[in-house]
């Protein structure tokens, strides 16, 4: 066995200093730090889910290259005669199997097998999609404003008289949230209602004005600040 200067020095080492230097030796070894993964994954704190929040619809015509999914703005239809409407309830039919989207799937499926059977219909599909929105802890907003958004996108102008007069209170409603999924699935909604109704809107701004400006004065900062944003990419 080689021998340390020092060990040449001093002599030999007894069996028990060698025990004792081998246990100090692997002490050391657990000291000294592992290297750590990266991690990849971080969740967001409720005001940053607030700065995320999607209000860029007005702006946008197509695909956004820095989302990572798909907007409502980039589908397209399946069948000429079909609906955005119909293609989301499908779509949402296997994503969100809660009993609140399941009662609503089964009220508005008989009304939409077409463009015309939804134009035919659109009373109560729009009456329904309110209430059911208005629902107390409903577990389907999400899927119902992207419904709400695409029948705002095949109605068009035939949507206008029920977006004043019912939506735009029961979303401003849906705002009295400290919910950030929820503010953002509502203000997403919104934006794309203004994208698709937008011709109206600028020619009715004053009033819908008067419906949104309460929220200006909420008492949660975020939303006045959402509000503001919003109504400044309209105006």
């Amino acid at each position: 066995m080689a021998w340390s200067d020092e060990e040449e020095e001093q002599g030999p080492l007894t069996r028990e200093e060698e025990r004792k230097r081998k246990v100090q030796e692997s002490k050391n070894v657990k000291k000294k730090k592992k290297p750590t993964r990266e991690n990849r994954h971080r969740y967001l704190g409720f005001t940053e889910r607030l700065e995320a929040v999607q209000v860029d619809v007005l702006r946008r015509t197509g695909r956004d290259e820095g989302r990572s999914t798909a907007s409502l703005l980039d589908e397209q239809l399946r069948d000429e005669n079909g609906s955005h409407f119909e293609q989301q309830i499908g779509k949402w039919g296997e994503l969100n199997l809660t009993d609140d989207f399941t009662a609503f799937l089964n009220e508005v499926t008989p009304l939409v097998g077409s463009l015309p059977l939804l134009l035919h219909n659109k009373d109560g599909v729009v009456e329904a999609i309110v209430r059911h929105l208005s629902k107390e802890e409903s577990k389907a907003i999400k899927p119902l404003c992207a419904c709400l958004s695409a029948l705002a996108r095949d109605l068009r102008h035939e949507m206008y008289p029920f977006f004043k007069e019912s939506v735009v209170p029961c979303l401003v409603r849906l705002l009295q949230t400290t919910d950030a999924e929820q503010l953002e699935d509502v203000f997403s909604c919104f934006a794309y209602l203004f994208k698709f109704l937008l011709r109206y809107v600028v020619d009715d701004f004053s009033d819908l004005f008067d419906l949104l400006f309460p929220v200006l004065s909420n008492r949660f900062w975020y939303i006045r600040r959402l509000v503001e944003i919003f109504l400044t990419d309209v105006a």
